[in-house]
Order: structure tokens, then sequence, then C-alpha cells
């Protein structure tokens, strides 16, 4: 089933390319949305439903080394950003677990059900740091701008579904 009778979320990786992480490109959405882009979002705003624009960070999780459940749970879950932001970072790095390096990007780590995958060419740098080796390197990771819809529970939806159908 999509979605369970006590709601939850979709998600659609924009199918555009947005300057999501810069200050122009975040006071510019979602007026500049394009094609299916700007379909998805109007017609779940149009259905009284929840829909951000936000980030979700591109993990590679090859890069982390992690040894508990716990830890290899985090990459189940997809690392989304409360609100655009430009691109930003941190000095930590070294010695530093993900939870650490990452602490200073706000964002959540949902489950949600994906209408599509990620184009990789339309991905923005979102986030940066300082990665020990040998050598103090900068290291980064990008983004996508995705359409984040709330579906709300069945009780809720059933609402909207009788106020769309009172005549005006």
């Amino acid at each position: 089933m999509l979605i369970q009778r006590t709601g939850g979320r979709l998600e659609k990786y924009c199918s555009h390319a947005y300057t999501h992480a810069t200050k122009k490109g975040i006071k510019s959405l979602p007026a500049v949305l394009k094609g299916s882009d700007m379909v998805t979002y109007e017609t779940f705003e149009s259905l009284g439903m929840r829909v951000d624009i936000r980030p979700e960070l591109e993990i590679d999780s090859s890069k982390w080394y992690y040894d508990s459940e716990d830890e290899d749970r985090l990459f189940g879950s997809h690392r989304i950003g409360v609100i655009l932001t430009p691109t930003t970072g941190t000095s930590m790095g070294e010695n530093c677990g993900f939870e650490e390096i990452f602490a200073d990007f706000k964002h959540e780590k949902l489950r949600v059900k994906w209408l599509n995958s990620p184009i990789h060419e339309n991905k923005n740098l979102q986030y940066n740091w300082i990665a020990y080796g040998n050598q103090a390197e900068l290291d980064w990771t990008y983004s996508f701008c995705v359409l984040l819809v709330t579906i709300p529970p069945l009780t809720e939806r059933m609402k909207i579904l009788e106020m769309l159908d009172r005549p005006n």
C-alpha cells in the first residue's frame, strides 16, 4: 500500500535543475518550478496537503565507518533538510563520526515513499567539512531538491474529500 491509514510522506526528486542551495535560488522557489515539479506541487497543495521544498543530502555510506546496528540503521533513512539553506559547512572532521559532522546541517531522518529516482545532474553542493587523512582536506556532499508531501491520516483525508464535494 502506498500510503497507510495513519498517513505518511511522499517524496519526489525534482525533475529539473534548481539552484536550491543558494540564497537567490531559495527565494525563487516555488515560483520557478517547471513541468512535472510544478504539477506535483500544485496538485497536492490544491488537495489541502502540505508540500515542502527541501534538500535531501546525497550520502555515500561507503565513505563512513560504522560498526553498530544503530549507525547501520541511520543509512536506511533519508536525511532531509528541515528547510532550504545555502551551502554551508563545519570545521568538525578529525576523529568525528557521521552524526558529529552533520550536526550543523539541520535535518530529519525520514522514511518516505519515493515517486521517482534522483537525477544526478540536478544536485547542488550543500555541505562541506574538514577530512583528515595524511593531511587536512576538504570533503563535501551534495543535495537534491525534493518535494516532500505530507499525507494526513485517513480520517483527515476524508474530511478534505467532503469539503471538496460540497457545492459552492
